[in-house]
């Protein structure tokens, strides 16, 4: 990769086109013929499991017949008599019964023998047993009764019955206990009909060859085999035409067909891909598994898929390669010409020029070109002097508007007359002259004081003056609650925030009434706090208030409603100065509703506002 650098922008180009378009391609195309191939498989897959189905279909069919049979047996009133038999003794009644149940079990099977549908295996029955739980053995094996026995209760599959609920089959096992020969099992618990609790067990042997007759006319491949399985992975009867045990041992057949009752999967098996398909049964517990070569059905289609996918991806190379050389070779000319002119002006020869006829990219870039020697020193100059200029004209202006706002409330001359005013007050005992010049005089005293913050106690401070001047004026007509938390106090705000407001609610809401009430209410969230001053005049009209809020949000104010509300204006402009548009006004009012200013500020809790100044009550009545 190293070595790239070394190449030309057009053999770069080149190679960066061709990677592009050809990785991907080769990449789509690879996951089209993985897709493809595995949508084959499953196709094919599909198919053999409805050939496992068909078997299975013949499997449950014997299996329903066989439980047919039993209750023919379990029914019987002499059966339910030698189940529910208190004693053990051999008496005449006793015996008869034994004697009948044993010639039903003949007659049983000369029955099936006679109406089976499959002549074949008309005899695939090799006994009928009873065996109570009080140790009583009946059977149809009449030409070997001296050899049968009792062993068949020591064994596992034996266990195995006594302990389930419903009928099972048992894989092929010798009939140590009769003949010795080998047979598969279908067996079941017998209820006594007076209790219903489990009394005998039936069982019923089976050749082995009638299984295997079932999937003697299923072929699937060449070499292809279908096989039996029962629920704990094992082949239900040996066969010496297919290896079943050997693809058990190998393969993992039976932790995939546990994830599933049917389906179909590929693996290796004897180092060639096998597909296996499956199908199990609810009845049986069995599971009928189709594995045929891949090579028998797949891979002659696979390979056919394969060649068309390479044919495709050699001609769609051909043609990228042609087209990323033409693209690369066209886009690469002008660049070419930019180069030489470029080593021109370094040699010195500024009057180099790029001449073109193009309106692209490339044409606006050689034009610049041109321009470029001849505008740079002087472009940088005048750019960093805007910007200078620029700066400095900001901070100058954001600083005048500041001084400004602050000039329209902040009359700081008065200061000294207000003071005489109240000691002449105090010494002609004129009550009312003293409190409204010491109440003036303290509004004008913090006004004057430096800073642009307060205490939200100093800010109420400052508000009881003018409450005090407006009480003196409008003789108590009207009502004033402060309703604000303590620790709510100490927090930083900006000077002259809320006396402005108060003073808009006397003017525009309560004036013209007899009498009225005004509330200041402070809140907090987890990242605001709300001071709000609400008053119960006469509100404002829809239309106006939507006008007010837009003008407050986005400061484009008429002339009018300037000097209407020069008040509010001035809070919400320091407001969005000081705390970079993060602290707004918000009015909300009905037509002879009241109105509320609602103040909104950051504040973090988790910051110490040590502001200092005097505490008022968090609920003051005026």
């Amino acid at each position: 990769m190293s070595n790239l650098r070394f190449l030309t922008l057009r053999t770069k180009l080149l190679v960066v086109l061709l990677m592009v378009s050809l990785v991907p391609m080769c990449v789509s195309a690879y996951l089209y013929y993985t897709y493809v191939v595995s949508a084959m498989a499953i196709e094919l897959g599909a198919s053999s499991v409805q050939i496992t189905k068909q078997v299975q279909g013949k499997v449950d069919a014997f299996y329903k017949q066989l439980y047919s049979l039993s209750n023919m047996l379990s029914y019987n009133p002499n059966v339910q008599y030698l189940l529910t038999r208190q004693d053990d003794k051999m008496d005449a009644k006793t015996l008869a019964a034994m004697n009948d149940v044993e010639v039903q079990m003949i007659a049983i099977d000369q029955y099936r023998q006679l109406f089976s549908a499959n002549k074949n295996s008309s005899n695939d029955l090799k006994g009928i047993f009873l065996y109570t739980d009080q140790g009583v053995l009946l059977h149809n094996v009449l030409e070997t009764r001296l050899s049968v026995n009792d062993q068949f209760k020591h064994q596992n599959w034996f266990q195995q019955v006594r302990e389930s609920n419903t009928p099972i089959l048992i894989s092929e096992h010798s009939q140590d206990y009769a003949s010795n020969q080998s047979v598969v099992t279908f067996a079941r618990r017998l209820q006594s009909s007076k209790d219903f609790t489990d009394k005998g067990t039936l069982f019923i042997d089976i050749s082995p060859h009638t299984f295997e007759e079932f999937l003697s006319d299923i072929q699937i491949g060449s070499t292809g085999f279908v096989f039996l399985m029962d629920s704990i992975g094992k082949p239900v009867y040996d066969s010496e035409r297919f290896p079943v045990q050997s693809m058990l041992i190998e393969s993992t057949i039976a932790s995939k067909i546990g994830e599933n009752p049917y389906g179909s999967f590929t693996q290796q098996y004897e180092g060639e891909k096998t597909l296996i398909s499956y199908s199990s049964s609810e009845k049986t517990g069995w599971t009928v598994v189709a594995a045929v070569p891949w090579s028998e059905i797949g891979q002659e289609l696979e390979r056919t898929v394969r060649l068309n996918f390479i044919i495709l991806l050699i001609i769609a190379t051909t043609v990228m390669i042609i087209v990323s050389g033409l693209i690369s070779s066209r886009l690469t000319q002008p660049m070419i010409k930019l180069k030489q002119a470029m080593k021109l002006a370094e040699s010195g020869n500024f009057s180099a020029r790029i001449h073109h006829h193009r309106n692209d990219e490339f044409g606006l870039l050689s034009d610049n070109f041109n321009k470029m020697l001849h505008e740079l020193k002087r472009l940088q100059q005048e750019i960093i002097q805007t910007r200078m200029r620029e700066f400095e004209l900001q901070l100058y202006s954001k600083e005048s508007e500041l001084i400004a706002l602050r000039a329209q409330i902040n009359p700081h001359f008065l200061y000294n007359t207000l003071n005489t005013m109240s000691s002449i007050g105090e010494v002609y005992n004129v009550r009312e002259v003293s409190l409204l010049s010491s109440a003036l005089a303290e509004m004008f005293r913090y006004s004057s004081t430096g800073g642009h913050f307060s205490t939200l106690s100093e800010e109420i401070h400052h508000v009881n003056a003018y409450l005090t001047i407006m009480q003196i004026r409008y003789g108590n007509r009207y009502e004033v609650h402060i309703e604000i938390h303590d620790y709510m106090m100490n927090v930083r705000v900006i000077k002259m925030m809320l006396q402005p407001i108060v003073e808009n609610a006397f003017q525009h809401g309560l004036e013209k009434r007899s009498k009225g009430r005004i509330d200041i209410i402070g809140a907090h969230g987890d990242k605001e706090i709300v001071i709000t001053v609400l008053d119960d005049g006469e509100g404002i009209s829809e239309n106006r208030l939507a006008e007010l809020n837009s003008a407050l949000r986005h400061g484009q104010l008429s002339e009018p409603m300037l000097n209407e509300h020069i008040g509010l204006i001035n809070v919400q402009k320091r407001l969005q100065l000081h705390y970079d548009g993060g602290a707004y006004l918000h009015i909300s009012s009905e037509y002879d509703g009241g109105t509320a200013v609602n103040i909104h500020i950051p504040y973090d809790p988790n910051v110490s506002h040590d502001g200092g100044g005097d505490l008022v009550p968090s609920s003051d009545r005026r």
